[in-house]
């Protein structure tokens, strides 16, 4: 778990009052991996086609040249890492929209959040 490939992509949420991050790191290959706070482990992957499918939508967001900072006092994050470049998307998680009152939060567009629940589907239910 030490020596990922460079490119890669990082999906979580973070902030909060205790400052968590939770991380997730899907790699091309189809593998997943958890790192938080408090455990770093591999999860059971996905395939190698799913994955692909996955990092083409990433590169779409790239090539279009999203960018989007938004954050709360919850947010979910996703990190392109392309091995030269980084590209960071932030948007407040539903949590923080929802604690939000006196600010209007911009969500994230629907590129970003399609490919978010398309990462979300990653993870393993346990």
């Amino acid at each position: 778990m030490n020596n990922l490939p460079a490119r890669k992509i990082e999906f979580g949420n973070m902030g909060g009052f205790t400052g968590n991050k939770l991380t997730y790191t899907l790699l091309e290959n189809g593998q997943l991996f958890l790192f938080s706070d408090f455990e770093k482990k591999e999860e059971k992957g996905v395939s190698q086609m799913k994955a692909k499918k996955i990092f083409k939508e990433a590169e779409k967001l790239q090539a279009a040249g999203y960018r989007h900072n938004e954050t709360g006092n919850m947010s979910d994050y996703i990190l392109f890492k392309t091995g030269t470049d980084t590209l960071e998307w932030k948007w407040p998680s539903e949590f923080s929209k929802r604690a939000i009152t006196s600010q209007v939060k911009i969500p994230a567009p629907d590129s970003i959040q399609k490919l978010h629940s398309l990462l979300m589907k990653t993870i393993p239910l346990n």
